[in-house]
C-alpha cells in the first residue's frame, strides 16, 4: 500500500562483515511480479539500549485475552527472550483477535511517543511449516477504532525473530 513505513530488519542471525576485510556489500533484494517503485532513505541501526519495555510476561498476561475458542493465550516458560516467561499464542483456524483491554496511562504515553513497536517472536520447531500468518495491530478507545493498514507478515520457519510494527 502507498505510504511511508519504517522497517526493522533483524540481522543478528547473519554473520557480521569481517572488520579486517577491505570492503563489503550491503544488498537489498526485492521480489514481486509486475512493475513497482519505492524509495529508501535514512538506513540506521537500532540502539536497543535506548528502548523501554512495554510488556513482559513474567507475572501475568497483562489482560491479553482471546476473542473466541479458536485462539488460546497463556503464560509460558517454554521460551522467553528476556526473563523466564513469555505469552504463548495458539490458534486453530483463520483470523482471530487477541485483546489486551488495558487502560494504563503509562502504556498510552509510551505508545504515543514511540514510532516503532518492537517484539521478539519465537517460532517453535513443531509449528506448522509452509503456512503463512500475519498480525494486525489496532487501538480502540473512546475516540474510535484505529487499525494498522498493512498486515505484518511473520516468519513461519522455526527461529527467533525481532519484528517491528510502524
Amino acid at each position: 500500500l502507498a505510504g511511508t513505513r519504517t522497517v526493522l530488519m533483524d540481522l543478528r542471525p547473519l554473520a557480521a562483515p569481517d572488520p579486517n576485510a577491505p570492503w563489503f556489500q550491503f544488498n537489498i533484494g526485492v521480489n514481486a511480479p509486475g512493475a513497482h517503485t519505492f524509495y529508501i532513505d535514512n538506513i540506521r541501526p537500532l540502539d536497543e539500549s535506548r528502548t523501554v519495555q512495554l510488556f513482559d510476561f513474567e507475572n501475568d498476561l497483562h489482560r491479553f485475552t482471546p476473542q473466541d475458542g479458536d485462539i488460546q493465550m497463556s503464560q509460558s516458560s517454554d521460551w522467553a527472550s528476556t526473563g523466564s516467561s513469555s505469552m504463548r499464542v495458539e490458534w486453530t483456524n483463520g483470523f482471530n483477535w487477541g485483546f489486551n483491554a488495558g487502560n494504563s496511562p503509562d502504556v498510552v504515553d509510551l505508545l504515543n511517543r514511540g514510532k516503532l513497536l518492537i517484539m521478539d517472536v519465537y517460532v517453535p520447531p513443531d509449528s506448522q511449516q509452509g503456512s503463512w500468518w500475519d498480525m494486525i495491530l489496532s487501538f480502540n478507545d473512546p475516540s474510535g477504532w484505529r487499525q494498522e493498514n498493512d498486515a505484518i507478515g511473520f516468519p513461519t520457519l522455526p527461529g527467533v525473530y525481532t519484528v517491528a510494527i510502524d
